[in-house]
């Protein structure tokens, strides 16, 4: 399934979500015997239980960033947070300037651009609910 947000609306109420999911219909066969299909919209009254769907980020730089956070909590590189950033006791982390010496030759732009790209992943991420950041460093939401 999936859903779809109302932004944007002429003259019908606007806002709200709804489900659905995308159907396949067939229209008939070709001059070859095969099937034409065509895809339909299904409206779905309620969210199907047990399906939701794992959240991502959006964008190549911000899955980067994202992923080079999850490996260091994966591979225990993350570090206690320093006492006058306000964040709980328990929460681990990750320098910024760390975080982008590890990841920074895998964005896809020019060396020039990367810190700046870097930060904009960065913006997004904790825009996005993925990553905590204050003062110099980030922790993931996981």
């Amino acid at each position: 399934f999936s859903t779809a947000r109302v932004e944007k609306q002429r003259e019908l109420e606007m806002g709200g979500e709804f489900c659905f999911r995308l159907g396949v219909v067939e229209l008939g066969v070709n001059r070859r015997g095969k099937p034409v299909t065509s895809c339909v919209v299904e409206g779905l009254d309620e969210v199907p239980t047990g399906t939701k769907r794992e959240k991502t980020p959006r964008g190549a730089h911000a899955k980067i960033v994202y992923r080079g956070v999850l490996n260091l909590a994966a591979d225990g590189k993350l570090t206690s947070i320093p006492a006058y950033i306000n964040a709980p006791d328990s929460v681990r982390g990750v320098d910024l300037d760390k975080l982008f010496d590890l990841v920074s030759d895998s964005l896809p732009v020019e060396k020039n651009r990367r810190r700046e790209r870097f930060m904009r992943a960065v913006d997004q991420l904790v825009d996005g609910g993925f990553l905590g950041f204050q003062g110099d460093y980030l922790w993931p939401f996981i």
